[in-house]
């Protein structure tokens, strides 16, 4: 790919390193083509962050699913996003947590699980991001092997019915059945994928 399209390209990935209580590998992807990101100021959950009843992304876990939702929370209205429980949001927060080692490969998993996206949440089956033909080339998707308890964010444009942004941390949670010491290793994950969204709200 040479340095015009790469400038140009819709889709752009970065990676960071950190040490919580051992390595913990961070990634997020974006699509620049579908999203305009400036646009956006109201978000909301998943209809499954939002019932209390329904905890099989977080291994059986309210309590879990409720730290990690707060923190997110708490991350993108330091932004400036305001947080509304409405279908008529700009994006909407989809995440979850994974049980077992997982193979994650860029863009292309999505994890449309049963479930995980509402039926009024993805009325497609390719709500994954999707890049443009020019960057479809060898090396531009990376594959991750995620350790147990990782925990994956992702951001929806329902309109558009897409996946715009999706970041990853890997094996933050060992043991929910001692949650207090591991919350800080929430906060913390969720501050290092939330590092890697270069954008705000404030900026329009």
């Amino acid at each position: 790919m040479n340095n015009s399209k790469a400038l140009i390209t819709a889709f752009a990935f970065f990676i960071g390193l950190m040490n919580v209580q051992g390595q913990v590998t961070v990634a997020t992807d974006k699509n620049l083509e579908a999203a305009d990101f400036n646009e956006y100021k109201t978000f909301t959950f998943a209809d499954h962050i939002e019932d209390a009843s329904d905890n099989s992304f977080f291994w059986d876990s309210e309590l879990l699913k409720i730290v990690a939702r707060e923190e997110i929370k708490d991350e993108l209205e330091a932004l400036g996003y305001n947080y509304i429980n409405s279908p008529e949001a700009d994006f909407l927060i989809n995440f979850r947590f994974f049980e077992k080692e997982t193979e994650f490969t860029g863009w292309t998993d999505n994890y449309a699980d049963e479930h995980y996206w509402g039926s009024m949440e993805m009325r497609k089956k390719s709500i994954g991001l999707t890049p443009s033909p020019e960057v479809r080339e060898a090396g531009d998707a990376e594959t991750y092997h995620l350790d147990k308890g990782s925990l994956l964010i992702q951001f929806a444009d329902l309109k558009k019915n897409i996946t715009v942004w999706q970041g990853y941390s890997s094996g933050i949670i060992e043991d929910t059945s001692i949650l207090d010491p591991e919350k800080d290793r929430i906060d913390t994950a969720v501050e290092m994928i939330f590092d890697e969204y270069n954008f705000s709200a404030y900026e329009h």
